[in-house]
């Protein structure tokens, strides 16, 4: 099952073995998440970006945009 959003290129890029995808069984999704600034997406997103195992499930965004909140948690 796809996610409601995904990019013609990270399926691209999944096909080929570049990015990867979690069974939805695989995901535990967090309803509320602490709004604490250290553990904002910006906050994170700059410390995980180039993390290239983490990097691999999410598509690849330009610079100035971060992952929806609900997607990232």
């Amino acid at each position: 099952m796809l996610p409601l959003y995904c990019p013609i290129s990270f399926l691209n890029d999944f096909n080929i073995g570049r990015k990867n995808l979690l069974k939805k069984n695989e995901i535990i999704k967090i309803e509320k998440y602490p709004k604490f600034k250290e553990l904002s997406v910006k906050s994170l997103w700059n410390t995980f970006k180039n993390d290239s195992y983490i990097s691999s499930y999410f598509p690849d965004y330009p610079i100035t945009r971060l992952p929806d909140a609900n997607y990232f948690y």
